[in-house]
């Protein structure tokens, strides 16, 4: 299931995968479809695929829609059992044809999705159909502990001996030529909503390649860089609401080192906002901007 809508610099898909894993096919078809029908791509605050000027719509459609939910169903990164719920978890809801607005959080114990917006948080120890009983009949939507959490990155050794390669991409955003590095290397892929990425199973060697590759183009994998501290929203010219480029405003940020998590919006609609507590700029004209602290 792919969502479509009218962005400022032409059409825009979203794509929500549950767990936000691509097994390796799958990520294969899923980047390289977006490598050739699409300009930038992102991995938004709530885990989901965003491919941007996209040149042939109903083309992306076919090479999506299989590959997607109408819902986001958000897990535990690297928790095959949290994978597992949110994968039929998905089944369920669509079947069940609730909102696609809804966002449910599957956590594995360790509390990281826990800090998300949801509007509702599983466990799991409960049971996909239990769990839909329970969404079905949520109230007020979930409340998040506080944050943030450090998403895992870097170098994330396995038992077999091989590998998994965490990097966050700064501003969410893909470097131009990461989408087909994706696609040759088929390999599983998950995407977080920490605005990063987990390649798995990389045997050693491969992975050392990838790091000495990815770096060079801006991939993060050092948990003391700024770019963790410091998100925004699309801003201009990307968007018709913005009044200000917060992306290169957001870089001038990350290279002064923020002190603490900082989150830039082009205008009174906070898209993007990440979880836990931060200082929101909110611009009112170009390069113009005023502070208020959000969340937790």
């Amino acid at each position: 299931m792919v969502d479509f809508y009218d962005a400022a610099d032409g059409p825009a898909a979203f794509l929500s995968i549950p767990g936000g894993r691509l097994e390796g096919e799958d990520a294969a078809r899923v980047f390289a479809a977006a490598a050739a029908l699409g300009g930038e791509l992102s991995v938004t605050a709530r885990g989901r695929l965003l491919l941007r000027s996209v040149g042939d719509v109903e083309a992306l459609r076919a090479a999506w829609r299989e590959h997607g939910s109408r819902h986001r169903v958000l897990a535990t990164p690297r928790s095959a059992a949290a994978l597992s719920h949110a994968r039929e978890i998905a089944r369920l809801l669509d079947d069940a044809g609730l909102p696609r607005t809804l966002t449910v959080g599957i956590d594995d114990g360790t509390g990281d999705v826990a800090t998300q917006r949801l509007h509702a948080l599983l466990t799991t120890d409960v049971s996909p159909a239990e769990a839909l009983a329970r969404i079905v009949g949520a109230g007020p939507a979930h409340r998040r502990s506080p944050g943030p959490v450090t998403p895992p990155i870097g170098w994330l050794p396995l038992e077999d001996g091989r590998v998994d390669l965490a990097g966050v991409l700064p501003l969410g955003i893909f470097p131009p030529r990461l989408a087909e590095l994706l696609a040759a290397l088929a390999r599983p892929v998950t995407l977080t909503p920490w605005r990063s990425l987990i390649i798995h199973d990389l045997p050693e060697g491969d992975a050392d390649a990838a790091v000495r590759i990815l770096a060079p183009w801006g991939v993060v994998f050092d948990a003391g860089s700024p770019w963790l501290k410091v998100t925004s929203c699309v801003g201009r010219p990307g968007c018709a609401h913005a009044l200000s480029d917060v992306r290169a405003d957001a870089a001038r940020l990350a290279s002064a080192g923020p002190a603490e998590r900082v989150h830039l919006i082009g205008c009174a609609r906070g898209c993007g906002r990440p979880s836990g507590h931060f200082l929101e700029y909110e611009a009112h004209a170009e390069g113009e901007y005023e502070t208020a602290y959000r969340g937790m």
